[in-house]
């Protein structure tokens, strides 16, 4: 069966960390994985690093095009990446129709902002994500409305246990 999962959710939400102890990091394309292959850690005003977002022109049309390659043979394959609005979906069903997938969106956008705050600051210095970046994505999701009826969409929910 042919299947495209599609993650959708803010960063510290848990999406890497899923697919990682899920086993599925070999059918994943990742825009943070491409970041890092196309440029090093930037340095912030703060002193901390981070992974540039100045490349996201350059990586876009590479995830693209990897995952239409993927898809021509058949493969199952991810995507982990932030995808805060409804109109981020479109590329991937009109990839999804071409190619006879069916689409599925993992939804991490119901963890508790708490929770992506604790999350990142645990993150180790060049993947920690700012504030006002996390805020700013976060009001594009919560601006966005349902994904369309030929997404599947699979809520997933943060294990908060550890934060009690």
């Amino acid at each position: 069966m042919r299947q495209l999962f599609i993650l959708r959710g803010l960063p510290g939400s848990g999406k890497s960390t899923t697919l990682e102890q899920a086993g599925l990091k070999d059918l994943t394309i990742s825009t943070d994985a491409l970041r890092l292959q196309v440029a090093s850690p930037v340095m912030l005003a703060s002193g901390k690093t981070a992974i540039s977002q100045d490349i996201n022109t350059l990586i876009w049309p590479h995830l693209f095009s990897m995952l239409e390659e993927r898809m021509k043979r058949g493969d199952t394959s991810v995507v982990d990446a932030v995808h805060p609005k409804v109109s981020d979906f479109e590329p991937y069903r009109k990839l999804a129709r071409r190619y006879g997938y069916e689409l599925y969106c993992l939804d991490f956008t119901s963890v508790p902002q708490d929770y992506l705050m604790w999350a990142n600051e645990g993150r180790p210095e060049h993947r920690i994500v700012p504030d006002a970046a996390i805020q700013r994505l976060q009001g594009l999701i919560t601006r966005s409305a349902d994904l369309p009826e030929d997404v599947r969409v699979i809520k997933v929910k943060s294990d908060r246990s550890h934060l009690r």
